[in-house]
């Protein structure tokens, strides 16, 4: 057994009937188990997504804000977190 902590989760019948055959497969040992496995799919989704925006955040720097700083890095990075700041306080979102 896998040391951790208890949570109580309620799911709709249809999807613990769908897990349930799934363990009948053979494709997981027991509900939790495979309620684990999807988690750690949800969470490396996330992080794999957070890692694209990264990356494009980084693009974005070297495409659109080098140039404007004239090569200086560290001025083409403030530049770009100031027009997201910019853009977030015209958010009704972030304004809430």
């Amino acid at each position: 057994m896998v040391n951790g902590v208890p949570v109580l989760i309620y799911y709709p019948k249809e999807m613990i009937k769908d897990v349930d055959e799934l363990i009948k497969r053979g494709k997981y040992m027991s509900r939790s188990e495979m309620i684990r496995s999807a988690t750690r799919l949800v969470i490396e989704e996330q992080k794999s997504e957070a890692l694209r925006e990264t990356r494009e955040i980084r693009r974005r720097i070297e495409k659109e804000y080098l140039k404007k700083a004239d090569g200086d890095r560290n001025k083409a990075i403030d530049m770009f977190f100031d027009d997201v700041m910019e853009r977030q306080k015209k958010d009704p979102f972030y304004n809430q």
